[in-house]
């Protein structure tokens, strides 16, 4: 499962290296899981 805590922390790297899209991979189940994630603007 993919936490709020992994989201935000993909949101921080995505801010400081000004890159617009990101992909939040987790393996920690038995199924991989894939997330893409846009930078949010502030």
């Amino acid at each position: 499962m993919i936490t709020k805590r992994d989201y935000y922390q993909v949101q921080r790297y995505l801010q400081s290296t000004q890159v617009k899209l990101g992909i939040l991979v987790n393996f920690r189940t038995k199924f991989l899981s894939l997330r893409r994630i846009i930078r949010a603007h502030k």
